[in-house]
């Protein structure tokens, strides 16, 4: 996984103490790892309902640091969350893949938004990626309404069969 750079950072924490009043108080707290740059952004979500808080506090980051894949995929999830704005995650996740090739979740979320739009061979593809690169949580993926509309294709059978035998139950490795 790529890292951030310090700039990008940095001028993403100087932005959530100005402008999101609940940053300072939440105990977010800022180092140079990319987990802890995630949990930042991931502390903001609260405000996606209400629009642009995490949208105008990440894509400045991303040209400071077009590098980092953590950042495009944590853009690309609250966008989908949206509902409206698949496409343009599909887009974020899409890049997020390009720089970091090993980022699952980020297939994950392209399978799901596939299997939402009704692309089912797309949708099958990537999910089978997110197994072949060791995701084993088949609790989530049973549970996962968005992968509903591809479900009962003989396709996703022959994954699960493939993946977990036939009565497996996931243990969620990753």
């Amino acid at each position: 996984m790529t890292r951030p750079s310090l700039s990008s950072c940095s001028w993403l924490w100087k932005r959530l103490r100005k402008n999101v009043p609940f940053a300072t108080g939440t105990g977010l707290g800022y180092t140079r790892s990319s987990r802890s740059f995630s949990v930042i952004v991931w502390g903001n979500r609260l405000k996606w309902e209400k629009g642009v808080y995490t949208e105008y506090l990440t894509l400045p980051a991303l040209e400071i640091d077009p590098k980092y894949a953590l950042g495009y995929y944590d853009l690309g999830v609250i966008l989908a969350k949206q509902k409206t704005r698949d496409r343009e995650a599909k887009r974020f996740f899409d890049k997020a893949i390009e720089l970091d090739p090993e980022m699952v979740w980020a297939y994950y979320s392209v399978a799901c938004l596939d299997a939402l739009a009704g692309k089912k061979g797309d949708a099958l593809k990537n999910l089978e990626r997110v197994l072949e690169k060791g995701v084993d949580d088949k609790k989530h993926i049973d549970k996962d309404a968005d992968l509903d509309s591809i479900r009962k294709d003989a396709g996703f059978v022959r994954l699960m069969k493939k993946y977990f035998g036939s009565e497996a139950e996931g243990q969620g490795r990753v």
